[in-house]
């Protein structure tokens, strides 16, 4: 087995890397090379402590990222291609990672897990890792495209150092959204307002803040009042905050739930 790590390849090669171990996953993802390093980006990841395995073909074993902010860090990506999937070399990915993490003077690591994903969560809990609180995911059709009336866009960075009524996910943190996560923004009455990206044709929500389901419904008309959209999307928002409430009684739809795991060092 040779150990690298993602800052030794190439944006071609890291991408069908990450990819690759991603293949046949619960939920496949498929990043382009431009959208790894995008994640790259704005997460913090630290390419030079991601590890990326290969067997001595030069296929890819496993491999995983790091984000570091401070004393806090995060994996943002982690699995073993399928042909070595139950042959240990996740338990050793972990470790490594762990390793990593420690080494350069963290204090917490976090990561989120898929709630079916049974095999991974016992891994995890395994290794000293507690289910610290879940994150639902909600996806809304495009609803009714019009500005309400006390509606306007904004600039995004009048919002991004604004409390958050519940703790954000890593990837939709101040760090991220600072970074260039997100493109613009709409605010209403009584300091409600939507923080978002356009990606492909759908609108992703980064931070929000509403007041009532009402409230919240108006704030998705007037995003799709911006473009012609498919959809929005709320990914890994907290279960317990007011937004997450609004978007259930609501009627959006939840394609996945996650379980936020933390790691004391």
């Amino acid at each position: 087995m040779r150990r690298a790590s993602f800052a030794d390849a190439s944006p071609d090669a890291a991408a069908a890397a990450f990819n690759r171990i991603f293949t046949g996953y619960l939920r496949p993802m498929s990043f382009t090379p431009e959208q790894l390093e995008l994640h790259v980006e704005l997460n913090d990841i630290r390419t030079s402590r991601s590890p990326l395995w290969y067997d001595d073909g030069g296929n890819v074993i496993a491999a995983a990222m790091l984000g570091v902010r401070g004393a806090r860090t995060w994996i943002g990506g982690f699995g073993v291609a399928p042909e070595y999937r139950g042959s240990g070399y996740a338990k050793q990915l972990l470790a490594h990672i762990v390793d990593e993490a420690r080494s350069c003077g963290a204090a917490e690591m976090s990561l989120e897990v898929l709630s079916e994903n049974a095999p991974a969560i016992s891994l995890y809990k395994t290794a000293g890792f507690r289910t610290a609180r879940t994150l639902r995911s909600f996806f809304r059709e495009s609803p009714e495209a019009e500005m309400p009336p006390g509606y306007r866009y904004e600039d995004p960075d009048l919002f991004v150092d604004l409390p958050d009524e519940a703790r954000p996910c890593w990837q939709r943190e101040p760090q991220t959204i600072h970074h260039g996560a997100v493109t613009t923004a709409v605010a209403g009455p009584e300091g409600a307002y939507a923080v978002y990206r356009w990606n492909a044709q759908r609108a992703q929500l980064f931070k929000l803040r509403a007041h009532s389901g009402e409230q919240l419904d108006s704030l998705t008309r007037a995003v799709a009042a911006d473009r012609s959209i498919s959809g929005l999307l709320l990914v890994n928002e907290p279960a317990e905050s007011p937004i997450a409430k609004y978007a259930a009684a609501g009627g959006w739809s939840e394609p996945f739930s996650q379980y936020e795991m933390r790691l004391t060092l």
